[in-house]
């Protein structure tokens, strides 16, 4: 006797939607993306996807939304983490390790999401006005947090001085390229050790002179070095 069919409720349809859509998209564009082409990928009929959604662009924009919902709570995990380490004094190098874990969790949520990081970045930046205007006003949750947690670690003394708007957007403008040419290009497969990398480098340029940043970073970074992979790019 078969199993009786389970039915999906409102909101796992919506995101079982939503996930096709962002692979579609990804796959083959906003723009020559059709709503035929999605519901029959989804397995829906339009009437369906038109309960959910207005148009092909409100879907667009919810796939957008989905990828800085799911960022936030990344971020939001990480900022809780490092300021737990500030309340305790816990010290520059278990900051230092926290901050490498916050770094490695951001470039696994992307290595998790190919399709919603994609479509983030290379289909709805600049596509369209509306997309844009979203993409601004999401991302700059992130960045105020990434901001903060600068200021954070200069407070500390952990790092020295600077423009925190500056370096959270060239420190996350480095990120964004890292997970677009090497990771989903699959040219590098080992996030860890390209959160060692990341943040070895950008702990290096914003050191205090005072601070022996290599001696601090060797107590976070050099015991996972032996298990690092090469670049799979042939």
């Amino acid at each position: 006797m078969s199993k009786p069919h389970r039915r999906m409720s409102r909101e796992d349809r919506k995101r079982d939607i939503l996930r096709v859509a962002a692979d579609v998209f990804a796959s083959s564009g906003y723009r020559p993306t059709t709503v035929d082409y999605l519901v029959e990928e989804a397995g829906v009929s339009k009437g369906l996807f038109y309960i959910y959604f207005d148009s092909k662009k409100q879907a667009f924009i919810e796939v957008i939304e989905s990828y800085f919902n799911g960022f936030a709570g990344v971020l939001e995990d990480n900022h809780k983490r490092l300021e737990d380490v500030f309340t305790r004094d816990d010290g520059a190098i278990e900051i230092l390790r926290v901050w490498r874990r916050n770094v490695s969790d951001i470039l696994q949520y992307h290595i998790d999401n190919p399709s919603l990081t994609f479509v983030v970045y290379q289909e709805a930046l600049g596509s369209d006005d509306d997309f844009s205007d979203r993409m601004n006003e999401l991302s700059g949750h992130a960045n105020s947090m990434i901001v903060e947690e600068f200021q954070m670690m200069i407070d500390a003394g952990v790092i020295r001085k600077v423009d925190t708007e500056f370096v959270a957007a060239v420190a996350m403008g480095s990120i964004v390229y890292i997970i677009m040419d090497l990771l989903l290009q699959k040219k590098w497969t080992d996030v860890e050790s390209l959160a060692d990398m990341i943040v070895g480098y950008h702990s290096r340029a914003l050191a205090l002179p005072n601070i022996d940043m290599d001696r601090l970073l060797s107590k976070v970074i050099a015991p996972r070095s032996p298990n690092r992979k090469k670049s799979t790019k042939r």
